[in-house]
């Protein structure tokens, strides 16, 4: 353990906070409540004062501690955020004042996040199904490890430089999205383009169903071989590998006139209708699977027609037009009338989507390694392992 780091428990840094309030009839109230997974607070709803009065309700404040009698086991307890201040919550939401000369607010949530603290709130938990509670009793005897406030200070430092980067990235998706969205959307508008039926974009059987479960069982599944794309492995408009299905040579060859081809485009035949996927060179040979339409054009580049069927008028069309009430379901039939709007000149505006989406997926892929190095910071520097350089404190001082 490093110089200075200490285990104590939690009643040496908390002091229960019960500050009742009696609200007003046509005053607004923040309800708040507490995500699982160390997803932190965050706003359940805002309520007039009538409502509130229906069960005693406390006031909570930014910096305390909240945790959640019945979910604290889940994940469930953070620190209040400045935005969270005078908030209210009931008294299954147990509210207490951190000692800020002991340990910084932010640097405690962190501890109360990750999923070893709920792991210690599982230990006071107990009670029949769907009735577990904390043991709030016992709640102050859970301990941590705790450096001396300057190391925290790095530590909440160097952390949040890492979640800034994360939100930069994520408003960096968000952008790049809704941009491909009101260009797809602009070019393959019906003010400006004529709809014709895909089907007839297609050649002999172009347009074919993935094989049934007759054909393809669950016991024809190995660990290495062909992989077949399953509505789950549509992504974002490719292809993730992530956790897809495969078969031997010998079922492929058995499925062979289920083989997809560059350039193959892929509907879920069921559930979530606005997933596609574009089948890319190095996809070659692997399989349609089971819930999936695979579509085959031989008149039109194929990467227009995918971005024709990527529009949001599109999606409403087959919303509209599938079978099924609950479950939505397509057929050959309903994939070949899908309105295909083509404009006269759309290899451009393809490029221009081919550009947004390089830069989409190099904003996913930062985003998923700034995820992954903050996990391995946290293990490592709340560990009592690794210490941030004293010297680190000329940024801080410089930032401040």
């Amino acid at each position: 353990m490093c110089e200075g780091w200490r285990e104590v428990p939690l009643g040496r840094l908390l002091r229960p906070r019960r500050e009742t309030i009696q609200p007003r009839t046509g005053a607004r109230y923040k309800q708040l409540t507490l995500a699982i997974n160390g997803r932190g607070a965050r706003l359940r709803r805002e309520i007039d004062g009538a409502a509130a009065r229906r069960s005693r309700q406390y006031a909570v404040r930014a910096g305390d501690l909240i945790v959640s009698k019945i979910d604290a086991r889940k994940g469930a307890a953070a620190v209040v955020p400045a935005d969270l201040d005078g908030g209210i919550v009931t008294a299954d939401f147990p509210t207490y004042e951190i000692d800020v000369t002991q340990a910084l607010p932010h640097f405690l949530d962190l501890i109360v996040r990750r999923p070893e603290f709920a792991q210690l709130a599982d230990t006071i938990s107990a009670g029949t199904t769907n009735r577990v509670r904390m043991d709030l009793s016992r709640f102050p005897d859970i301990r941590i490890l705790l450096p001396p406030v300057a190391e925290q200070r790095r530590i909440v430092d160097l952390v949040s430089s890492l979640d800034e980067l994360i939100r930069l990235t994520d408003g960096l998706l968000a952008s790049a999205g809704a941009c491909g969205t009101a260009l797809r959307d602009t070019v393959f508008a019906a003010e400006t383009t004529k709809a014709r039926p895909l089907g007839t974009l297609c050649g002999r059987d172009g347009i074919q169903i993935g094989p049934f479960g007759s054909q393809l069982h669950a016991r024809d599944y190995v660990t290495a071989g062909i992989p077949v794309v399953m509505p789950q492995d549509m992504v974002d408009g490719a292809i993730s590998e992530r956790s897809i299905a495969r078969v031997s040579t010998t079922d492929a060859n058995r499925l062979a006139r289920y083989r997809l081809e560059p350039g193959d485009i892929l509907l879920p035949r069921r559930g979530d209708l606005t997933k596609r996927a574009l089948l890319l060179e190095e996809q070659r040979g692997w399989l349609c699977g089971t819930g999936t339409v695979r579509v085959r054009v031989s008149k039109v580049a194929p990467e227009v027609v995918f971005e024709a069927l990527s529009t949001s008028e599109t999606s409403r069309w087959l919303a509209d037009h599938a079978v099924g009430i609950t479950l939505p379901n397509l057929n050959t039939d309903i994939v070949s009338s899908i309105p295909v709007r083509l404009p006269a000149n759309p290899e451009a505006a393809v490029r221009s989507l081919a550009e947004l989406q390089e830069v989409w997926m190099l904003a996913g892929r930062h985003g998923r390694a700034a995820r992954a190095l903050r996990v391995a910071l946290l293990h490592d520097l709340l560990g009592g392992t690794t210490e941030i350089p004293e010297s680190y404190n000329r940024f801080l001082d410089g930032a401040a």
